[in-house]
């Protein structure tokens, strides 16, 4: 069936259907939209996104999206710089990205995502990219040319508050993926301006 809703980066999407087998969806450009299946998780502060559940996707160097990553994604220790965290691992395809997909409800309060991301040590990586996007529309970006220690990730997110959501984690290949041993520290959502990523 046609859907009922659209997810879009900023400003609100409106449908109307001018027949019974179609949609006009009317937003702000430049923009994303997201077409959301299921019901989102109503979020509830603190949130600890590596015990939630996600959804994993390939992006390839098109854009366009396909099925599981190669590379399965999974929670567990990574030490990066000698400095071991619990963390979100997603291995990018190779000439393209793994995102790690939250389909949730951002709670009215005032919140961001804070987390750090970082490459697992003995990775003879080119480098990888990391990237925090919400319905499609990038908030956050960083390079790391290796394992080097985790860097500090905070978004705030209270331009969604009570809004349902995408909510995307990104690891990009930037080219080749060997040893792209990506991780994501401890990522989770907490009340505005009262957690610091270490």
């Amino acid at each position: 069936g046609l859907p009922d809703r659209a997810l879009v980066g900023r400003g609100e999407a409106r449908f109307t259907q001018p027949s019974a087998e179609s949609l006009v969806l009317t937003l702000d450009l430049p923009n994303s939209v997201v077409l959301p299946f299921g019901v989102p998780r109503d979020a509830r502060l603190p949130l600890n996104l590596w015990e939630e559940p996600w959804n994993a996707v390939t992006i390839f160097p098109s854009g366009q999206e396909g099925g599981p990553p190669v590379f399965r994604p999974g929670v567990g220790p990574t030490t990066s710089s000698g400095v071991e965290r619990l963390s979100l691992n997603a291995h990018p395809p190779n000439g393209g990205r793994t995102a790690l997909d939250f389909h949730i409800r951002v709670p009215e309060e005032p919140c961001e995502l804070v987390s750090a991301v970082g490459i697992r040590d003995g990775a003879k990586t080119g480098g990888v990219g990391f990237e925090v996007a919400v319905n499609g529309t990038v908030l956050w970006r960083k390079a790391l040319p290796g394992p080097d220690g985790w860097h500090a990730v905070e978004v705030d997110l209270s331009a969604y508050r009570g809004r349902e959501v995408l909510l995307s984690l990104i690891t990009d290949s930037l080219g080749d993926y060997s040893f792209d041993w990506a991780a994501w520290a401890e990522p989770r959502l907490v009340p505005r301006g009262r957690a610091a990523a270490r």
